[in-house]
């Protein structure tokens, strides 16, 4: 099992200081997915790991990390009401909502830095959920080929 707190304080440190909450990292199973995060009022956030992630690569665990990060911070620049918002229509009023949001997540992730870890992820995604919400491998890569070029 990797030591997730400690890849979190590495991962922030690098690519995302601007993170000011507190955040507390658990490692439990969850009823969707392999990992969440749930940014609360007041700047304390939480970030849920599966044991189904227990036997990967470093890298891909950084990938998880960066893109439950890049959660946090789109939602730390926000009222907390506005954040209540952000969960309801996550998970109950919009699919299309929630869709956009991963989207722009994965994006931000991979601008902080974590394109190869983000691009290993989407190889592994094989539920109707990751890939109804997540970009694909070949928009990752359109991305970040877009990106290196519009980058000076």
């Amino acid at each position: 099992m990797q030591d997730y707190k400690k890849l979190m304080k590495k991962i922030i440190k690098k690519s995302f200081p601007e993170i000011r909450g507190k955040i507390f990292i658990y490692r439990m199973k969850l009823l969707v997915g392999k990992a969440g995060a749930l940014p609360l009022p007041f700047k304390l956030n939480f970030i849920f790991m599966t044991p189904k992630l227990d036997n990967k690569s470093k890298k891909y665990i950084n990938g998880i990390l960066a893109h439950e990060l890049s959660h946090i911070l789109r939602n730390e620049k926000s009222s907390w009401l506005k954040n209540i918002s952000v969960l309801y229509k996550y998970w109950i009023s919009s699919k299309k909502f929630r869709k956009n949001e991963e989207v722009e997540t994965d994006k931000l992730a991979i601008r902080k830095g974590f394109f190869n870890e983000i691009y290993e992820i989407s190889k592994d995604r094989k539920s109707k959920m990751g890939k109804k919400y997540y970009l694909t491998s070949k928009e990752i890569l359109n991305y970040y080929n877009k990106l290196k070029i519009t980058q000076p």
